[in-house]
């Protein structure tokens, strides 16, 4: 049995239009951390990279935000980039397109800082894969985790 480490070049022929690579050649590691803010973990976290001079994405569950609003607002006084992670961690594979996207924009509701036009879906992305014209970003490449612009799913 073997698993993919790398998106097959064949895949990447056939969907030429995605994004599968982000060139990194400053040996850079991107971080991120989803379905916070929660207490301790999050603080703790923020913690540890204010320690080590160090920046993260956060991708925030909206009723996260809402039951803890000063947790996520440390995240914004550190200056750390922002994601939409839904807004109740809504499984894309068990919901309608419609469904999935008004939770989206129910989360999204709750971020208002201008850098959070990102989202990653939570249980993958069959169902926000047919919102029109959207551009799908595969930076994870390792682990087949899926961030899209928020440009076109919610305009």
């Amino acid at each position: 049995m073997s698993f993919w480490v790398k998106t097959n070049y064949f895949i990447k022929k056939i969907f030429p239009n995605y994004v599968w690579d982000i060139p990194n050649n400053e040996n850079k590691v991107f971080l991120t951390f989803d379905d916070g803010p929660i207490p301790e973990i999050t603080e703790w976290t923020l913690e540890q990279l204010k320690k080590y001079d160090a920046k993260a994405t956060f991708f925030c569950i909206g009723n996260n935000i809402e039951k803890h609003p000063d947790i996520f607002q440390k995240i914004i006084d550190d200056n750390h980039a922002l994601g939409n992670h839904t807004f109740n961690h809504l499984n894309g594979w068990k919901n309608s397109t419609e469904d999935y996207i008004e939770n989206v924009k129910l989360c999204q509701s709750q971020i208002t800082n201008p850098k959070s036009l990102i989202l990653h879906p939570h249980s993958g992305t069959r169902n926000i894969l047919k919102a029109p014209d959207h551009v799908r970003v595969r930076p994870r490449d390792d682990i087949g985790q899926y961030v899209l612009p928020l440009t076109k799913i919610l305009l």
